[in-house]
């Protein structure tokens, strides 16, 4: 296919979830996932799209009982990233003996859509952009997708963090419930 640079490219995970690489970067998309709730349990819907942390909407029963605005497919597009969940990091790092020691201060937001990563695309000659440039200035980001749950991860190696948010309904419960966990890692030796 033109304009993609890798065509061995893995479709599934090991839990059968769909995987989407630099999900961001791909032209704009949007699904629900279903409210499985289980026998006694309360369903919700969950409308994500390909944009910021994913989450455009939830809510109860249909879109006229949202409990996060809803937004329709083309607004939820350019809303999510500002508007949707957002994550924020405050770090510091030692530096090394060639920086003379000095601790790096950084503030960061996972999924910013300002630090998207486009290696995936070729350039207007055909050549591919430049890769070792971009693995470490842009982080690199996955979606999986699921039966009933969606996962974005960013791998971070400017400032070494890897960042993983997934999102579910929770069954058996006898009111609706969303749930979204976020796990932070540390890549720094």
């Amino acid at each position: 296919k033109k304009g993609y640079r890798n065509e061995n490219v893995v479709l599934f995970d090991e839990f059968g979830r769909y995987i989407i690489e630099d999900y961001d970067a791909n032209p704009p998309f949007s699904d629900i996932l279903p409210g499985v709730a289980g026998i006694y349990g309360k369903p919700l819907y969950v409308f994500y799209v390909n944009r910021g942390q994913g989450i455009a909407s939830f809510g109860v029963k249909s879109k006229d009982y949202p409990i996060m605005e809803y937004y329709t497919a083309n607004n939820a597009y350019q809303n999510t990233a500002l508007l949707g969940f957002r994550t924020f990091y405050k770090g510091r790092r030692n530096g090394n003996l060639l920086q003379g020691n000095k601790k790096r201060e950084f503030l960061v937001e996972p999924f910013d859509s300002s630090r998207t990563r486009f290696s995936q695309l070729m350039d207007s000659s055909g050549s591919d952009l430049n890769e070792q440039e971009e693995s470490s200035k842009y982080p690199k980001r996955r979606m999986f997708i699921g039966a009933n749950d969606m996962t974005i991860q960013e791998v971070d190696m400017l400032n070494k963090i890897e960042t993983n948010v997934t999102y579910f309904n929770l069954p058996e419960e006898d009111f609706g419930a969303f749930v979204k966990r976020t796990t932070i890692s540390n890549l720094d030796e």
